[in-house]
């Protein structure tokens, strides 16, 4: 079972700028053997995100996680993370 760790690392305006103001938020995610403590993936994700709803960067996180499962799982997680936090970022 794995252990998911994330930490946005910045936030800014995408660019060209619309009309839904859509930021742009890194998140450092770590994925972590929860048994052994071995890292199983480490990346930098890009969510966009606006007033309507979250994106993770799915093109980002195919190229960097092997596994499909493990992938819907990271999409899932990071995204949920992000809407949680989207008030105060």
């Amino acid at each position: 079972m794995p252990q998911y760790i994330f930490d946005v690392e910045s936030v800014y305006l995408k660019e060209p700028e619309d009309e839904l103001q859509t930021h742009i938020a890194e998140v450092r995610t770590e994925v972590i053997h929860r048994e052994k403590g071995d890292i199983l993936f480490e990346a930098v994700i890009p969510v966009a995100y606006h007033a309507y709803g979250v994106y993770p960067d799915v093109k980002a996180v195919a190229s960097q996680i092997p596994r499909p499962s493990l992938q819907r799982e990271v999409l899932f997680r990071v995204k949920r993370y992000v809407k949680k936090l989207r008030p105060f970022l």
